[in-house]
């Protein structure tokens, strides 16, 4: 194994890793969430805005999908597993905190936007990571 490729997946790089990726969704959300955000523009013709973000969905699933492959073949199985669990906990923290705000918040604080989400999300990967960093793929 060279030593960058051990660098590059080794345990500490991510940690490290992850790390500076949940303070910087802290503090997007602590920066950026009361701010303003603006209102979508109204599509010219709302069929070819759908295909475009299906379209979009579609072409990032596939690249997410063959990156994992090369994750897989390049990190050992812990690592591996500790990846796709925080990343499954990220996607769930999101479901959740996109449903719940709606449900409890949105009319009092309005609708979250897509800087707020995206930091939220950083934030609980970050966290479903170091989470299973601590307590281990099985907890």
């Amino acid at each position: 194994m060279s030593k960058f490729r051990y660098l590059a997946f080794a345990p500490r790089t991510f940690d490290l890793l992850f790390t500076i990726q949940g303070a910087i969704g802290f503090a997007m959300i602590a920066l950026r969430t009361g701010q303003v955000s603006t209102v979508p523009e109204t599509a010219a013709d709302p069929l070819v805005k759908a295909a475009s973000l299906a379209g979009l969905v579609l072409v990032a699933a596939v690249v997410a999908s063959l990156s994992s492959r090369i994750d897989q073949k390049r990190a050992d199985d812990y690592m591996f597993a500790t990846l796709t669990k925080s990343a499954f906990i990220a996607v769930l923290a999101m479901l959740c905190i996109g449903l719940l705000w709606i449900a409890w918040f949105a009319d009092t604080f309005g609708d979250l936007g897509a800087v707020s989400m995206l930091a939220c999300t950083m934030a609980s990967w970050s966290l479903g990571y170091l989470y299973t960093r601590l307590r281990g793929t099985t907890a």
